[in-house]
């Protein structure tokens, strides 16, 4: 059995060439990491009985890339700690924002490890065609963001978003903000996206981000087919926060259906399943 949690490394190389120059294009099928990732993964979905896909989204992407029968591949989503990460009370909302010194009534939250792919940068040119007066934009991850706050400079957005750095507690955030927010090219399935959701928060992503499967859009917040359109975040961003608590709501109750107790049975059924057939 393999897990496929990263999802398929030649869609990936594929995505990715949307942000890359003509000759780091080029360079990936040189690369002898890529040619090297590639083997093995070919080998991993040729190999195993069993393929666990954490989307449709990925199980397609395998599909297509390797010609892997249907049937040998189980979809499976991630799951969430439903008690860890969880709507707040109005007032604890409230009093977490002051702590933090956000006086805005709207927070508008992106968090993840690859600003480039995670899409930072469609995230801020969203921002400076709307109305920032009462909002604010909270900006987690470990990278160093000099690049993206010379971006918001030149947006003339810059005191309108905080860059947070390396979050070790994200439960906060989630429980400040009224919308996440993560414009990426490519994600097997956002563990942030499904936390989110389950903190009461309303999600605005692209299709290729696996987690937009469970967001219905105008309802658990919208998803976005091309990752550079700034325009289209923007409004689906603008239409979230206006009924943001009712989406949020929503959201937290889609989430309610994905569980990690549950993920984890599914793929121990799954073992189970290989386990009695030898």
């Amino acid at each position: 059995m393999y897990r496929a949690g990263d999802g398929c490394h030649r869609e990936w190389l594929g995505k990715r060439s949307i942000l890359e120059p003509f000759i780091k294009r080029m360079s990936f099928a040189l690369n002898p990491l890529h040619l090297t990732l590639l083997y093995l993964e070919k080998q991993c979905f040729s190999n195993s009985r069993v393929i666990i896909a954490n989307s449709m989204m990925v199980k397609s992407d395998i599909k297509k890339h390797y010609s892997i029968p249907d049937e040998k591949i189980k979809v499976i989503y991630n799951g969430v700690d439903l008690k860890r990460f969880s709507p707040p009370e109005k007032e604890q909302k409230k009093a977490e924002k002051n702590s933090l010194g956000i006086k805005e009534v709207k927070v508008i939250l992106f968090a993840g490890s690859d600003f480039k792919r995670k899409g930072l940068g469609t995230l801020l040119r969203a921002a400076a065609s709307l109305d920032m007066t009462d909002k604010k934009i909270i900006a987690a991850g470990k990278e160093h963001p000099h690049q993206y706050i010379s971006l918001a400079k030149k947006l003339g957005i810059e005191d309108k978003v905080v860059f947070r750095g390396a979050e070790r507690d994200m439960e906060r955030l989630y429980r400040i903000s009224d919308v996440f927010v993560l414009p990426t090219v490519y994600d097997p399935f956002s563990n942030a996206t499904l936390e989110a959701m389950a903190s009461g928060l309303p999600v605005v992503t692209t299709s290729s981000n696996g987690a937009s499967e469970l967001i219905e859009n105008g309802v658990q917040g919208f998803v976005i087919n091309d990752p550079l359109d700034a325009d289209s975040f923007a409004g689906a961003v603008s239409k979230t926060l206006k009924q943001s608590d009712e989406m949020g709501r929503q959201a937290r109750i889609k989430a309610e259906g994905f569980s990690i107790e549950k993920a984890v049975d599914e793929i121990i059924g799954v073992i189970s399943e290989l386990t009695n057939a030898v």
